[in-house]
């Protein structure tokens, strides 16, 4: 969980996560229900609500451990799970919800922006017809 030997943060961690997510299950932010996230519950978590649960999303993007490091591929490194390494686990779990939740609101807010640009360029190609 290294970067240029110091620590990657719970920012750098959600972004590796959300890179992931994107490239194996596109779109996966649209499942996701922020008042229910909670990275503490594998049913609830951001894996839980994406594949049904936390260690099948493990299993689905080819983590091969769902609790242990294993080379900078693991479920910690990605924003997943907290680092047991870590003596404030409570506070990690706390702030990396609240990354995830910042992320995911993040994408959703641009598809929000992105469909009401496409409804004013309808609005303006019909007014020009």
């Amino acid at each position: 969980m290294l970067t240029n030997d110091r620590p990657l943060t719970v920012t750098e961690r959600v972004c590796r996560g959300a890179a992931l997510l994107d490239r194996m299950a596109p779109g996966w932010w649209a499942q996701i229900e922020t008042s229910r996230l909670s990275i503490a519950n594998c049913r609830t978590c951001l894996l839980g609500q994406v594949f049904g649960s936390y260690l099948l999303g493990c299993q689905v993007l080819g983590f091969k451990s769902a609790w242990v490091h294993s080379a900078g591929r693991d479920p910690v490194n990605h924003g997943f799970a907290v680092s047991l390494d870590s003596g404030g686990w409570v506070t990690e779990l706390r702030d990396l919800t609240g990354a995830w939740i910042t992320e995911v609101e993040k994408r959703k807010a641009k598809r929000v922006e992105s469909q009401q640009r496409v409804k004013s360029e309808r609005a303006v190609d019909a007014v020009l017809v």
